[in-house]
């Protein structure tokens, strides 16, 4: 089954809902990451994240996070699109600890970061208050003032570092609703197992409907109903041609000192670690078309 995000709203009840599945998605962000068995629940978490915040958003728009702690993972970012094109990252996906909840460090800043289409870039900056889900939460509150409540999950499979089910889930009340109806589901939450064991559940009793299972019985007597089924995907925007222009951007006496330095320029994407090679032949183009613009 792939990815895909439930958009929920019940009116009268005074909510809305996002339920999220990211299976596919983190365990592609985190083959290309290469992360050790404790760093990958947490960056799954971070890339489920910016899959949450950025299906709130409206039609092309972006958004990133990006998470600092004191752990040796140190930080992560992740990004997600209108369209549900989500990737993530950390410089040290190697790092180990042991617990995951110790990789990142509960303490340090989380950073949200929108770009929806003004002259300037939306940023809030608040800091950390433990796993993922709380530092998004926190945020929510804080920044947005919206009530909210969010649990993101991933499931590894025993003994092996792998993920098995990842995915999240978001409540949150309606402009002018009364607070008190995220109590009475945050009681009904209590009473269910843990939304990852929910998943789990779910996926082995239908893995078609997964999100679908879980909403009858988190919103059973409300008025809720799905607006929206929107698919999911681990995408990365990076290119040869972004590349190159990268390497312009550098100038000519800096193209002439890779020249006399490098056999070939390798360039590295981040987020999904793949490489673009540049001959010195490919350099003598890049230089040639600076010069043929100037």
């Amino acid at each position: 089954m792939d990815d895909y995000v439930l958009r929920i709203i019940a009116q009268e009840s005074g909510f809305r809902a996002l339920l999220l599945l990211t299976t596919q998605i983190t365990r592609e962000a985190c083959r290309r990451q290469r992360t050790s068995a404790v760093a990958t629940p947490v960056l799954a978490d971070g890339i489920t994240a910016a899959a949450m915040l950025g299906s709130l958003l409206k039609m092309k728009q972006r958004v990133a996070l990006r998470f600092e702690g004191g752990g040796p993972m140190k930080m992560m970012m992740t990004e997600s699109s209108s369209h549900g094109l989500v990737r993530g990252h950390t410089p040290h996906p190697e790092a180990e600890a042991a617990d995951p909840a110790d990789v990142l460090g509960s303490s340090g800043l989380f950073k949200v970061v929108k770009d929806v289409g003004l002259k300037d870039l939306i940023e809030s900056v608040v800091d950390r208050k433990g796993s993922v889900s709380d530092d998004i939460n926190h945020y929510l509150e804080t920044s947005e003032q919206t009530r909210s409540f969010v649990a993101i999950e991933t499931v590894p499979i025993e003994d092996s570092g792998m993920i098995q089910i990842s995915g999240g889930l978001l409540i949150q009340a309606l402009p002018g609703a009364d607070p008190a109806v995220l109590d009475k589901l945050e009681d009904r939450l209590q009473e269910l197992p843990p939304f990852g064991e929910l998943l789990v559940q779910k996926w082995e009793e239908n893995s078609d409907i997964v999100l679908e299972q879980i909403a009858d019985i988190l919103f059973e007597g409300t008025d809720s109903q799905t607006l929206e089924k929107r698919w999911l995907f681990f995408h990365c925007g990076c290119s040869r041609e972004r590349s190159e222009s990268a390497l312009v951007s550098l100038g000519i006496a800096e193209l002439e000192s890779m020249l006399e330095t490098h056999e070939e320029v390798v360039t590295d994407c981040n987020y999904c670690n793949e490489q673009y090679v540049f001959t010195q032949d490919d350099i003598r183009g890049l230089i040639e078309s600076i010069k043929s613009k100037s």
